[in-house]
């Protein structure tokens, strides 16, 4: 069995689309306060609030969601699968506020949008840290490059999981596809040019042979 047999060319989970809401300030300020401030239990399965939100496209929605994310310590637990779900609901597979906040210089947040980017984003993640290495800008690598890196190990993740049997592991998995052999040379030509200081404990050439590997379904 090749690497990364587990994955199968699936369409994405095809859920209607919600309605956008048009809100004004007000509505959004009482939403954004009641996300930053309602107990965690309130971001369970069939949380009405999250309900709420997955109709209303609004950076600072998608922000608060990722925050309230980032400070659930353990990110296995149904409220990281849910809080997860809902941002990609009011996302899509590109992630536009998550990647703002990636570079937003802010650490925290930095943080918080970058173990979701790579927790979900699968291939669009893949393919947008591709695009923004080609700039060759060293101030980027220390936000790209842990992504990768966690993104990659996500891929091996799911490649050694069971066959998902619940559903939000279904929805955390979807976009995870394939790429091509020409990505992933590009890819692993631009980390060759990445500084070693860039990988922290990580083994470069490791990481290179991992990336590589991603090839083996798409010969």
């Amino acid at each position: 069995m090749g690497l990364f047999d587990f994955f199968k060319n699936n369409k994405p989970n095809s859920e209607k689309p919600t309605e956008d809401i048009k809100l004004d300030e007000k509505e959004i300020e009482n939403l954004v306060t009641e996300i930053e401030n309602v107990p965690f239990k309130e971001f369970w399965y069939g949380s009405k609030l999250l309900q709420r939100a997955t109709h209303f496209k609004d950076e600072r929605i998608t922000k608060a969601l990722t925050m309230r994310h980032y400070y659930l310590e353990n990110k296995k637990v149904g409220s990281c699968s849910v809080l997860r779900h809902t941002i990609k609901t009011l996302e899509g597979p590109y992630f536009n506020t998550l990647w703002d906040t990636l570079q937003s210089g802010n650490i925290d947040q930095s943080n918080a949008a970058s173990f979701i980017l790579s927790e979900i984003g699968g291939l669009w993640t893949f393919q947008k840290i591709l695009n923004l290495l080609r700039n060759k800008r060293q101030e980027t690598y220390a936000y790209l490059i842990p992504c990768l890196i966690k993104l990659i190990a996500r891929y091996y993740e799911i490649q050694n999981e069971q066959e998902p049997t619940m559903h939000d592991r279904e929805l955390s998995n979807e976009l995870f596809k394939f790429t091509t052999s020409d990505r992933i040379d590009e890819m692993i030509a631009l980390l060759e040019k990445v500084p070693l200081e860039f990988f922290q404990d990580i083994d470069k050439n490791k990481l290179v042979t991992a990336i590589d590997n991603l090839r083996v379904q798409t010969q």
